[in-house]
């Protein structure tokens, strides 16, 4: 059952989505915009992650997350 929770919460979530869609087809011009500045954000947010997943994983220095350490670098 493992294995199906990642799609089953998808297909979910794609059906709330489409329901909600449906529901405020009249205010599609407000929704539309809205949802696609959301879903910007989350690809910007999964980036994000995912590359400062993938330099930790090479052995990246892990004090260059930090604020001080980043601007320390410029000259």
């Amino acid at each position: 059952m493992d294995t199906l929770a990642m799609p089953l919460a998808s297909a979910a979530f794609f059906t709330l989505g489409c329901a909600v869609l449906q529901t405020f087809r009249q205010y599609a011009d407000h929704i539309t915009p809205v949802l696609m500045w959301a879903a910007m954000l989350l690809i910007v947010a999964i980036l994000t992650v995912a590359s400062v997943q993938y330099q930790l994983a090479r052995g990246g220095a892990g004090d260059m997350l930090l604020l001080e350490a980043w601007m320390a670098t410029i000259p």
